[in-house]
């Protein structure tokens, strides 16, 4: 079957569209490369955040292009993803929250797969891949005091630039909440050049790089031909995405963990992670 036979006739446009993952699980890599092959096959030419925000700045995008992002970047993204994005020469983005690299675990749970290592990070910096913030501790910000999103949004960016020694441009929502006042509180900084979001769609010239939108797609659970039609489905039912915004209000109930965090404890998670030193979770 022909990729392009099941595009709406708007998306031979030329337009912008981010893909979010988290990870990619261990058995999964065949479909994440069938998933990206897709994408390529429809016509998306892959480019880097940076190189796609400079495009979205000009007068008219002059092709369809795709970005890969990860959040939260678990582990597998280092040993499943990556391996596969530097064989076809793609340049992702990985959006680091600083307290899951010191503590290599994602929200503190059982069951959840090992946070990606600083030592991972760097190795791919090193390989081409771009960093950016995903706050500190993974605090829902548009819940939090404002003195409380700002530190998050300032101290983030500083532990990951000394880490890493890049400078660290980029910015992703956590749990996808965002709100007209998180976004006024990141352009008053002017730390970062951009902001994702993950409300679904596609994007053009001119659109608001503090607003970025992006399709979440998951390796373990969609097909190629799924993925693009739920892509299809946001663009041309709106209400989708909010919806999403709509069942993502439920994290409310985490803004307590975070607000309990003394500033001692605040401290401890701008401490560089110690590889062989086992460190306690934050209570």
């Amino acid at each position: 079957m022909n990729p392009n036979a099941i595009l709406p006739a708007r998306w031979h446009m030329p337009h912008w569209r981010i893909l979010c993952y988290h990870g990619v699980p261990d058995g999964c890599t065949d479909n994440f490369n069938d998933q990206l092959k897709c994408m390529s096959d429809l016509g998306f030419h892959f480019v880097s955040l940076s190189e796609g925000l400079k495009q979205l700045n000009g007068r008219a995008l002059s092709e369809r292009m795709v970005t890969l992002t990860f959040d939260d970047v678990e582990a597998t993204t280092f040993t499943n993803a990556i391996p596969i994005l530097n064989r076809l020469h793609i340049q992702a983005t990985l959006y680091i929250i600083a307290d899951f690299v010191r503590t290599r675990s994602c929200y503190r749970t059982s069951g959840k797969p090992p946070a990606i290592s600083i030592e991972q990070v760097r190795e791919a910096i090193k390989m081409g891949h771009e960093v950016g913030s995903h706050t500190l501790t993974h605090a829902p910000l548009r819940y939090c005091s404002r003195e409380r999103a700002q530190q998050e949004l300032v101290t983030s960016k500083e532990v990951l630039e000394l880490w890493c020694q890049v400078k660290v441009k980029h910015f992703s929502y956590p749990w996808g909440q965002h709100s007209s006042g998180t976004r006024k509180l990141i352009v008053e900084t002017g730390l970062y050049d951009s902001a994702a979001t993950i409300e679904r769609g596609r994007m053009f010239a001119a659109q608001d790089p503090f607003s970025l939108k992006r399709d979440t797609v998951c390796p373990h659970l969609m097909s190629p031909s799924a993925m693009v039609r739920i892509m299809k489905l946001a663009d041309h039912w709106y209400w989708v995405a909010r919806l999403m915004r709509i069942f993502k209000k439920r994290t409310w109930r985490n803004v307590e963990r975070w607000e309990r965090l003394t500033d001692p404890q605040m401290a401890e998670c701008c401490e560089p992670p110690e590889p062989k030193t086992r460190e306690a979770d934050l209570s």
